[in-house]
This record gives C-alpha cells, structure tokens and sequence, in this order.
C-alpha cells in the first residue's frame, strides 16, 4: 500500500527541511521498486496557499505546492 506523505512548505523554508524529507521517501520508493515491490510512499507538497513558497536567505529555490489547506484548526 502507498501512503502519501505530505511536506508543508512556506515561505522562509530552509532547503535542508524540504529536501532532506523527500529524498528519503523518494529512496524509499526507488529502492523497493527496484526490488519489484509497490512504492511505499508518494511525498507530495502542501502550503497554506497556491502561491510558490520560496525559500530562505535568498537561495533562489522556490517551490509550488501540490495540495492546499484548505481549513485552519484553532486551539
């Protein structure tokens, strides 16, 4: 079974805290693949908008989120 893993980004994001997360699923999934076995995960990207989200210190990275939040949660 697949899970889909989701990986909020925002603005300000550092690339370490996007990039390291997805290359591990994205492993994952390469690896149990090349064993002949169904993909374990699907990261996808999610932001609190559809708008890129660029990353921090001017780094020119920049990404554009996948799913939305569509509903906040208060406390």
């Amino acid at each position: 079974m697949t899970r889909t893993v989701g990986i909020l980004i925002f603005d300000g994001i550092e690339v370490l805290d996007l990039g390291g997360p997805f290359e591990v699923l994205s492993v994952a999934t390469r690896l149990a693949g090349r064993d002949g076995e169904a993909a374990p995960f699907q990261p996808v990207l999610i932001g609190a908008s559809g708008t890129p989200a660029v990353g921090r210190g001017g780094s020119g990275y920049c990404r554009t989120p996948r799913w939305m939040i569509i509903r906040r949660w208060t406390c």
